[in-house]
């Protein structure tokens, strides 16, 4: 952990921590490539990672981010990122009134636009949907 990063008034308390040895040679050469050493990768991590509580936690390789990235459009830094960013993909707005699509729904839509710009033919569909609802259809 970067020393600049400690307020004046926390306490350090040395652990002693058991891994498996696969597990503390990869840390170690990801220690080496970063130039720190395995206890402050390590340390590091931990910080880093304290406010992750889910059972089954969800992480991103380097590559996998990358993709990830690049299916959103933006950079992502945290995970608040990821999922304002996500729920853009599969949201429109009519007149201002934010519609929630699913993936799926979008996918389907995209395949009966026959060459058509997507947001044309949904202009289309939620007009002419509502025109029906109305019974001006």
């Amino acid at each position: 952990m970067d020393s600049s990063a400690l307020s004046h008034d926390q306490v350090l308390i040395r652990l002693s921590v058991d891994l498996p040895s696969d597990i503390a040679a990869e840390y170690e050469s990801q220690a080496k490539t970063l130039g720190v050493s395995l206890e402050q990768l390590l340390s590091s991590r931990l910080a880093a990672c304290v406010t992750h509580t889910a059972a089954p936690g969800l992480y991103f390789s380097g590559p996998e981010r990358n993709t990830l990235e690049h299916i959103l459009g933006r950079q992502i830094k945290t995970a608040s990122d990821a999922l304002r960013h996500a729920a853009k993909l599969v949201t429109i707005s009519v007149e201002g009134i934010k519609v929630g699509l699913t993936p799926r729904l979008i996918q389907r839509i995209k395949t009966r636009t026959f060459k058509q710009p997507l947001a044309e033919v949904v202009k289309r569909e939620v007009r002419a949907g509502l025109e029906t609802f109305c019974g001006m259809r």
